[in-house]
């Protein structure tokens, strides 16, 4: 999804739905988990802030929902955690990849 988006492309919603729904179900499985068994592996604990864009793309409300309770879970468990400034980087990296693209 990010190396299309860099290209000035957009994914398939179609794929992207199906490709959300494998990352946010994995996602909300890791972060019930201690921090200790938090994997940094991208493809068993997908990023947060592509998960944002995703809902974004999607135009998905509820999936956006969804997002922002993982990303507090998250950042909650960190020392430094703020849900509101991992929010408002990642929303602003989305505009700069995606200057044409509306917010929810």
């Amino acid at each position: 999804m990010v190396a299309q988006l860099a290209r000035g492309e957009r994914p398939d919603p179609v794929t992207l739905r199906g490709r959300m729904r494998a990352a946010v179900t994995k996602k909300l499985a890791l972060v019930q988990q201690p921090t200790t068994y938090w994997e940094s592996d991208s493809k068993r604990n997908p990023r947060s802030d592509h998960l944002l864009w995703g809902a974004l793309l999607l135009s998905d409300r509820d999936l956006y929902g969804v997002v922002l309770g993982i990303i507090a879970l998250e950042q909650a468990a960190r020392p430094d955690g703020s849900a509101e400034e991992f929010t408002a980087q990642a929303l602003e990296s989305f505009q700069i990849l995606c200057p044409e693209q509306g917010l929810l």
